[in-house]
């Protein structure tokens, strides 16, 4: 979550799965975390410090994690909040896990 709030790409791709490599973009991430609403992502400032992660399962393989807490978010020059309630899948592929939310 930290490179999404960071706008870094190069970590984001790190964190990813190899089947989303292709169709990364901030967008869609700030999307999924439900508070885009058509803003430019590059003028918003995303703060996930107030965030928690607990694991639900793991095989070893894929996981399940669920996010929750407060998302703050400037947009606009609005800050705003949002409660998120989010399960993420992830996948262990080249020895770290990746998000891979499909």
């Amino acid at each position: 979550m930290q490179a999404i709030a960071d706008l870094d790409g190069a970590r984001l791709r790190q964190r990813t799965c190899d089947a989303l490599q292709q169709e990364i973009d901030f967008t869609s991430f700030v999307s999924f975390l439900g508070i885009y609403r058509g803003e430019i992502v590059q003028q918003m400032h995303l703060n996930v410090d107030e965030l928690s992660y607990q694991t639900e399962r793991n095989d070893g393989t894929t996981a399940i994690v669920r996010m929750t807490g407060t998302l703050r978010y400037i947009s606009y020059g609005t800050s705003q909040t949002k409660q998120s309630n989010i399960t993420l899948a992830m996948l262990f592929e080249r020895g770290a896990w990746r998000a891979c939310p499909v």
